[in-house]
C-alpha cells in the first residue's frame, strides 16, 4: 500500500435562509426557515498506482447537466484531473436548496447556484492537500433490518434493497476514513422547510464523533422511503441505526487490496416513450383559472422544456444516461444518474458476485427516474406515480416499458469489458 494514499474534505454548501427549498413533489412554495444540520461537499481524493481520481457526495437534491458540467470542469482544471477520473453524486436530500432540475419544486436561488461549483471544487482540493499514505483498506456488506426502509410501491411485494456496504480505511497520521453506502429516500424530514441533510448527514455527525472522516454514499433508492418518515427525530434516528450497523459490520470485515484498479465510464442510450405535449400544456390555463400561477407557470416551464428537446434534438426519443464505474481490488463502486429504482441495484450485485459492489444513484444530472417494466406497469398504485409522472417534476419523457433492464444490461456489458 506504499503507492496509495487517499486524503479527505469537506466544504459548506448551507445556502442563506429564505432561499426555496426542493423536493417532496411538485409545487411546495418551501423558503428555507432556519438550519437543522449544515449541508456538505465531502471529498476523497486517491492516488493509487499512479491513478488519480476524486469522489464527492454533496448534500443536494441533485444537479442539472449545466451544473454537473460546471462542477466537473472545475474540478478537471484546479487537479489536473480527466473527466472519468471524477465521480460526482448528491445525497438527494429533500430539504435542501433547489438547484433547478425539477420543475415547480422550489426557484433555485441565483447566488447559490452560481457559488456551488466554487465550494465543491474547494472540498476536492483540500482533499488532495490532505493525502495520507493507505496502510489498511476492509470492506463489509449485510443486510440492514427491514423495519427501517419501505417499497412505496406498496402493492409491489414490499421488495427493498437492505443490503449496507461499508469500506473502513486506515491512513497513517490521519483519522480513518469510513464509507457508508445504503438505498433509502432522504425524506425523514418530510415538508419541513428547515435546511437539512436529512438522515445521511446523521450518519455523517454519528461517525465524526466517534473520530472518523466519513461519506455516506446513497443507493438507487427511486422506490424506496423511510417508515418514520415525519416522525419527529427521524432523521436522527436512521442516522444512529445506520451508524450501529456500520459498526458491526466493521467486525466481519474483509481486506481489500487496492493496488489493482480500473475505471470506465461514459452514457449509454434509454428509449423514451413517444408522448404528446400537448397533454401538458392543458395546465396551463386549467391553473390560471384557479389563480394558482405557481402550478401553471410549472406546466409552462415543462411544456417549454419538451417542445425544446423535440425541436433541437437530433434523437428526441433516445436519452444518453452517464455512469461511471471504480474497481479497487475486490471493492466495486458504480456512479449512476438519475432516481434509479432498486432493482437495478439487484442486476449489478448479480453480474459482479464475487466483489463489494457499492451502489451510487443521483449521480452527474439528476434528470429522471429510471424505473423497471414491472414499476411502469403498476405506476398508478401509491407513491409510484412519478414513474409517469416524474415528466411533469423534471422536464422530460418517461421511459419505455423495458428500456431500465435494457440500460442496465448495456452498462453491466460496458462494466465487464472495462473492469
Amino acid at each position: 500500500m506504499s503507492s496509495s494514499k487517499v486524503g479527505f474534505a469537506k466544504s459548506c454548501l448551507t445556502p442563506k435562509l429564505g432561499v426555496e427549498l426542493t423536493g417532496y413533489g411538485t409545487y411546495r412554495e418551501r423558503k428555507a426557515t432556519g438550519v437543522d444540520l449544515d449541508l456538505y461537499a465531502r471529498a476523497t481524493a486517491w492516488e493509487i498506482g499512479g491513478v488519480r481520481f476524486v469522489m464527492v457526495i454533496c448534500d443536494l437534491l441533485g444537479f442539472t447537466e449545466k451544473l454537473t458540467d460546471n462542477i466537473i470542469d472545475l474540478i478537471c482544471k484546479e487537479n489536473d484531473l480527466i473527466r472519468n477520473n471524477v465521480f460526482l453524486a448528491a445525497t438527494h436530500t429533500h430539504t435542501g436548496p433547489a438547484t433547478g432540475c425539477l420543475v415547480g419544486c422550489g426557484e433555485p436561488d441565483i447566488e447559490t447556484i452560481r457559488a456551488l461549483p466554487a465550494k465543491i471544487a474547494a472540498s476536492v482540493k483540500d482533499a488532495f492537500a490532505a493525502m495520507a499514505e493507505i496502510e489498511s483498506v476492509s470492506t463489509a456488506e449485510g443486510n440492514f433490518p427491514y423495519s427501517f426502509v419501505l417499497n412505496r410501491q406498496l402493492n409491489d411485494d414490499y421488495r427493498i434493497d437492505p443490503t449496507i456496504r461499508t469500506m473502513r480505511i486506515n491512513r497513517k497520521g490521519a483519522k480513518p476514513l469510513a464509507i457508508i453506502n445504503h438505498s433509502c429516500h432522504p425524506v425523514c424530514e418530510d415538508v419541513s422547510s428547515v435546511i437539512s441533510p436529512d438522515f445521511p448527514g446523521y450518519v455523517c455527525k454519528e461517525f465524526e464523533a466517534d473520530g472518523y472522516d466519513v461519506v455516506y454514499m446513497n443507493g438507487f433508492c427511486g422506490n424506496l422511503n423511510p417508515i418514520r418518515k415525519g416522525q419527529l427525530g427521524a432523521s436522527a434516528h436512521a442516522g444512529k441505526r445506520l451508524f450501529d450497523r456500520s459498526n458491526e459490520l466493521f467486525e466481519t470485515e474483509v481486506a481489500c487490496d487496492f493496488n489493482d484498479i480500473a475505471i470506465v465510464g461514459g452514457r449509454e442510450p434509454i428509449a423514451l416513450r413517444h408522448f404528446d405535449p400537448q397533454e401538458r400544456e392543458g395546465g396551463v390555463p386549467f391553473w390560471l383559472e384557479r389563480d394558482n400561477w405557481a402550478m401553471a407557470r410549472s406546466f409552462a416551464v415543462n411544456y417549454d422544456r419538451v417542445m425544446n428537446h423535440i425541436l433541437y434534438s437530433d434523437d428526441p426519443f433516445t436519452e444518453h444516461q452517464e455512469f461511471r464505474a471504480l474497481r479497487m481490488g475486490n471493492a466495486l463502486f458504480v456512479f449512476h444518474s438519475g432516481e434509479v429504482c432498486s432493482p437495478f441495484g439487484d442486476m449489478l450485485r448479480e453480474a459482479f458476485p464475487d466483489l463489494t459492489v457499492f451502489i451510487v444513484g443521483t449521480a452527474f444530472a439528476t434528470t429522471r427516474y429510471i424505473a423497471t417494466e414491472k414499476n411502469a406497469d403498476e405506476a398508478q398504485s401509491m407513491y409510484m406515480y412519478e414513474i409517469i409522472d416524474h415528466c411533469l417534476a423534471y422536464g422530460c419523457f418517461p421511459i419505455e416499458r423495458g428500456a431500465g433492464e435494457e440500460h442496465f444490461r448495456a452498462v453491466i456489458n460496458r462494466i465487464k469489458a472495462g473492469i
